[in-house]
């Protein structure tokens, strides 16, 4: 894309920067950063924020601003309206309300009497929310300059300002060098040809300063700046990463060691968020963070939110290499992914010995051509590679990203995808129907080829929570009634492309072939363990929001304790099993098509031969 000529931006620059004097004439001094809460009320589910099924993460990127603000002499203060809002979802019955979290904002707004307060949204999902929140601060003082921040926003930048006035600004992009820049500016510290990262509405027109500027190396030392959050009861009251089962307890908290990708994917908002290429963070001022985090708060878990965790091989072996000098006893996985061609043996042997559990491949499709079509870093050869230098440490629990539903993408491509992830023979998969983000390449060439709606235009924002998410409303619609439900890759045309209804059996019937078939014939006793406590962890949390649990990972989970020697346990499990297909045609149907109740009566027969 082109550059806008210099007089035009020039033009916006100043349009928005006598915006900023003539609606803020005062001294901006005092910053309050507000965490909305992240899933909007119509959406939000009591039974699933009591099971901690939420993410509720540290707001990594606010705390780091509070830092750099007060490097500058600013004030800042940092409220969490999420995690406020998860900690009170855990209160007795009946004492909890969404609408709480607005009498918290209030009186942080009258305690700490700010002059701006910056709003952050990553998702689209926390548009709603993050409107309300500004809508709340303007009710309560109009003269308070709001500014929105993050991922979503800056995607959506004219969205978000059309749909509500009371977001003055949005400041897009990564916000270490302009965002305080544009605070000195608005003070008389600066000049206004410095403004960039800026949009704003001017007679109904979104103005937009578009000019760039990354955090310089040393801006990237600074840590995050918590002030008093409890960052030791985020994961008491959420969930932090994908590897909860495998922490026995274990405070966990994020960490960050290098900003942005190598890779270009087609799917993904990284580089269009934090610029091309790789930024590395000092290794020391990680380490530094580590330790700081374990003696303050008690963590012992971290979660790298790195999306190129394995960028610059040294650098990686020396990080980790650091961890272990310093004997910091802590454990730490990559729920983000790591590049699979960037794993080599030095760096993986580092990585477990620095105390990695988890850690997962980001695959996407077993096809070449889906791969070809999305700009994937690696090849199928690549994954194979990672995976022989894995099976060295089976201590570290290995996933797989995959993504159903790419463009054009025919049946007999997904099976492609199945026949790979058995034959990789990861741990565990993360299947997902595509959801493509706004400013990614694949969502501007959905909507050019007519497969997609703007919906960053149209105004009709939705939300998406994943394929086992749309798996659970349909069961709990289908309990009693269960919708035909059948073997789709056995009778459709390989060369076919599936609709968007039939997606969520494909995904069904996907993630049983290439997760629960292979514990039929799995024998390592760490991978049992490590499978067991998986899915004691997906029917005892994360479908306990959902009254017939899970029958297929009851039923497997009662296998795996059969061949851990668990006798009573797997009677006790397939007794789930067994409730679940008595109170739900949803899995009546399933179990049919997948002949898995005769797998139930030889499970049955040998607990009962055992039990006797």
């Amino acid at each position: 894309m082109k550059s806008p000529p210099s007089a035009v931006r020039d033009s916006a620059r100043d349009a928005v920067a006598q915006k900023i004097l003539a609606d803020f004439p005062g001294p901006l001094k005092r910053v309050l950063f507000v965490c909305p809460p992240e899933i909007p009320e119509a959406n939000f589910d009591l039974k699933v924020a009591r099971a901690k099924r939420y993410p509720c993460f540290p707001p990594y990127g606010p705390a780091v601003l509070c830092n750099h603000l007060e490097q500058r002499g600013y004030a800042t203060s940092l409220l969490d309206l999420n995690f406020f809002l998860l900690q009170s979802s855990q209160a007795p019955e009946g004492e909890f309300s969404y609408s709480l979290w607005k009498k918290e904002l209030l009186a942080r707004l009258e305690s700490f009497a700010p002059d701006a307060v910056a709003v952050t949204c990553m998702f689209t999902m926390t548009h709603d929310p993050m409107l309300e929140v500004a809508r709340c601060i303007k009710g309560y003082d109009r003269s308070i300059l709001v500014v929105a921040g993050g991922v979503h926003p800056s995607n959506a930048t004219e969205l978000v300002l059309k749909s509500s006035d009371a977001v003055d600004f949005v400041h897009r992009y990564e916000g270490e060098e302009s965002f305080p820049y544009m605070l000195d500016f608005a003070n008389g510290k600066r000049p206004g040809d410095g403004l960039c990262q800026l949009a704003t509405l001017i007679d109904g027109r979104c103005v937009s300063i578009d000019e760039r500027v990354l955090p310089a190396e040393e801006a990237l030392r600074l840590p995050p700046q918590y002030h008093d959050l409890p960052i030791e009861r985020y994961d008491q009251v959420g969930q932090i990463g994908s590897y909860v089962f495998l922490r026995a307890g274990r405070p966990a908290a994020t960490i960050l060691g290098v900003k942005g990708c190598r890779a270009k994917c087609s799917f993904c908002s990284v580089r269009s968020f934090n610029g091309m290429g790789v930024r590395t963070r000092d290794v020391s001022a990680v380490v530094d963070e580590l330790q700081s985090q374990a003696e303050k708060y008690g963590v012992k878990h971290f979660m790298w939110l790195d999306d190129d965790l394995f960028y610059d091989p040294v650098r990686t072996e020396a990080l980790f290499n650091e961890i272990v000098r310093r004997d910091l006893d802590i454990t730490w996985d990559a729920t983000n992914g790591v590049i699979a061609a960037a794993i080599t043996p030095e760096t993986l042997a580092a990585a477990a010995e620095s105390g990695c559990i988890g850690m997962t491949l980001g695959i996407e499709s077993g096809s070449p051509e889906i791969l070809r079509a999305v700009h994937k870093p690696g090849t199928l050869d690549n994954f194979r590679q990672a995976k022989q230098l894995l099976n060295r440490h089976p201590q570290i629990f290995v996933k797989g990203f995959l993504v159903i539903g790419f463009p054009r993408e025919t049946v007999a491509q997904l099976l492609q995808t199945v026949n790979f992830a058995v034959e990789l023979g990861l741990d565990w998969y993360t299947l997902q129907i595509l959801q493509p983000l706004p400013s990614t390449e694949i969502y501007r060439t959905m909507i050019e080829s007519g497969l997609l709606e703007d919906n960053m235009k149209t105004g009709n924002v939705t939300y998406y929570g994943g394929a086992s998410g749309k798996e659970r409303l349909r069961e709990q619609r289908e309990k009693l009634d269960a919708a035909e439900f059948f073997d789709l890759f056995g009778r459709r045309d390989p060369l076919s492309i599936p609709t968007k209804e039939e997606l969520p059996d494909f995904w069904f019937l996907m993630d049983y072939k290439i997760n629960y078939e292979k514990i039929l014939s799995l024998e390592n006793p760490i991978k049992i363990r490590q499978e067991a406590l998986y899915l004691s962890d997906v029917c005892d949390r994360m479908t306990t929001a959902n009254p017939t649990g899970h029958a297929v990972a009851s039923l497997f989970l009662s296998i795996l304790q059969q061949k851990m020697g668990d006798f009573a346990g797997a009677g006790v499990r397939l007794a789930a099993a067994e409730r679940s297909l008595s109170e739900s045609a949803y899995w009546q149907s399933r179990f049919k098509t997948l002949d898995l109740y005769n797998l139930m009566d030889r499970v049955r027969m040998r607990t009962s031969a055992r039990e006797r």
